[in-house]
């Protein structure tokens, strides 16, 4: 990981506001369009200038990373509202795994636009990357709770690079989204041992 930084202002409500809708359209765009969505595009449909977009997103890779941050948060967001189904920790972690595999394969477009992008050596990709890394690893606790034993609290990083490389795959029609599902939760299920069938 880089020790580059990107520069964060704070930005007014007003200026948060424009910049939320740049983001919700930007989305809307690499849904459509894939990680080839042009900046002209989305200030054109956010019914911005160029100059105002390049305010708020340094680069297009930019943009995509937030937009990636952004999909993560929502996902954690969700699980927190509405978490996964089951009696024991493994049915929780069984489902979330679900959950995960079955959102990415409803906005291909969207993930393998990220993804690509996440690649990127671009230094706010980098810092993004890291957000993203700890947002990832908040979704298997978040489910877990107090379930969770210590030992195994360490190895979240390691959960969340098989899954970026399983995304990479899946997103490149390697392997399908349920087997991805089913070798994530074989992976938990490792790890966890017997905290696996732990009431939840």
């Amino acid at each position: 990981m880089s020790d580059i930084q990107t520069f964060r202002r704070r930005i007014s409500p007003e200026q948060q506001q424009r910049r939320e809708l740049i983001l919700g359209q930007a989305t809307l765009l690499v849904q459509a369009q894939g990680h080839e969505v042009a900046m002209e595009a989305v200030a054109a449909a956010a019914g911005v200038s160029r100059t105002t977009l390049y305010r708020y997103f340094t680069s297009r890779e930019h943009l995509l990373a937030e937009v990636t941050l952004l999909q993560a948060q929502n996902l954690l967001n969700n699980l927190i509202v509405l978490p996964p189904a089951g009696h024991t920790v493994g049915e929780k972690v069984q489902d979330l795994c679900q959950s995960i595999a079955s959102l990415d394969r409803e906005n291909a477009r969207l993930l393998g636009a990220c993804i690509h992008n996440l690649s990127s050596r671009d230094p706010a990709v980098l810092d993004s990357f890291a957000a993203i890394e700890g947002l990832v690893s908040q979704m298997f606790t978040t489910v877990l709770r107090q379930s969770v034993p210590s030992r195994w609290l360490n190895v979240e990083t390691v959960l969340f690079r098989y899954l970026f490389g399983s995304l990479v795959l899946a997103t490149t029609d390697k392997i399908n989204y349920s087997a991805l599902a089913e070798d994530m939760a074989a992976l938990c299920r490792s790890l966890l041992g017997d905290a696996w069938w732990e009431p939840a």
